[in-house]
């Protein structure tokens, strides 16, 4: 058990990045999950495009760890993202169309 006067700080478990899409648009694109992890266990994947956190839209990285940080640790979020379910390959092209789902991550908030 830790000593009162140590806080934790509320953690994910993902990284994220800021990813330019060629129609113009900014996706926050997941680049990393820790195993282990809430959102690993939540079954956040990397490339999983988070467009929500609970109701308030998210497309920015910086408004992203703005709601970590203002999380409580054991506090439950829902988090809202794209998915890509599957790719066609066609030979003369590297990928082809994609077909993609919206997918709810429901997860505890962890502290570290």
């Amino acid at each position: 058990m830790l000593p009162p006067s140590i806080s934790l700080r509320p953690v994910l478990g993902i990284e994220v990045l800021e990813v330019d899409h060629p129609c113009g648009e900014i996706h926050l694109t997941v680049m990393n999950v820790n195993q282990g992890g809430a959102a690993d266990h939540a079954g956040l994947r990397v490339n999983d495009i988070i467009t929500r956190w609970d109701h308030t839209p998210i497309t920015r990285k910086a408004d992203f760890a703005a709601a970590v940080r203002g999380s409580n640790v054991g506090a439950e979020v829902v988090i809202v993202a794209v998915v890509v379910i599957q790719v066609v390959r066609r030979p003369q092209h590297h990928t082809g169309p994609m077909t993609t789902a919206v997918e709810y991550f429901k997860m505890t908030i962890r502290g570290s």
